[in-house]
């Protein structure tokens, strides 16, 4: 057992990043599906049409192409640049969904009337901004469950009760971090966080002498009042 116990929050966190994954995944592929049906969709509704036809087919390969990409990169364990590049491979797959969304919406405008295309169309578009924004969400809640994560790290490595632990045990019960075969990202958080850091530090020196000096001005302003009380019955 070590002198700060933080398993449980760490498994917490852990689980967290595991779930909102899992939930990403699944509608990823959930995306895969439902691009597949609405190309055979524009496909068969362009039978005659040879421009759309070469248009969505292209657009749609290159999709595959990019899903193919994320996929091989799904392992549980990458390295920065694979994460880095898995993340940079949404961005093309995005624009390209929304590039064949676009040519369907432009080839239902030109029509006067509105039909099922454009119903159809729109809850794709629809769908494209849900899964932009849920991405958006993940990477979010992820960085700062990581961000968090070594911030309690690092209390625990400075707290004063680990510090004495190690020089009672004369171990390291809590893993010291020389921050060494750091990735990028974790370089650029452990920056963040000193940085962070500095400025509460200064903020609540500021304010602790705030109240210094405000506590001493009470003070004054109490003596003064004794002084005047104490030369009043003089």
């Amino acid at each position: 057992m070590s002198a700060i116990e933080l398993s449980n929050t760490f498994a917490g966190f852990r689980k967290l990043k595991r779930d909102l994954s899992k939930l990403a995944q699944i509608f990823n592929y959930l995306s895969i599906f439902f691009f597949a049906v609405y190309y055979v969709y524009l496909i068969v509704k362009n039978t005659q049409n040879t421009f759309y036809l070469i248009a969505y087919s292209i657009l749609f390969s290159l999709i595959l192409l990019t899903l193919f990409i994320e996929v091989s990169l799904s392992e549980k364990k990458l390295n920065s640049k694979k994460k880095r590049l898995k993340n940079l491979v949404k961005i093309p797959k995005y624009i390209l969904k929304s590039l064949l969304v676009g040519i369907a919406i432009y080839e239902s405008s030109i029509k006067t009337s509105i039909n099922l295309s454009d119903v159809i169309n729109l809850l794709v578009a629809i769908f494209i901004v849900v899964q932009i924004l849920l991405d958006l969400v993940v990477w979010y809640v992820t960085y700062y469950v990581d961000y968090i994560t070594k911030c309690i790290e690092l209390d625990a490595e400075q707290s004063t009760l680990v510090m004495l632990a190690k020089k009672l045990s004369f171990k390291n019960q809590i893993e010291e971090n020389t921050h060494e075969e750091l990735s990028k990202k974790d370089k650029k958080m452990y920056e963040k966080i000193n940085l962070e850091t500095e400025k509460y530090k200064a903020e609540k020196n500021q304010n602790n002498q705030s109240k210094k000096g405000n506590l001493t001005k009470i003070i004054d302003a109490g003596k003064d009042k004794i002084q005047k009380l104490i030369n009043k019955k003089d």
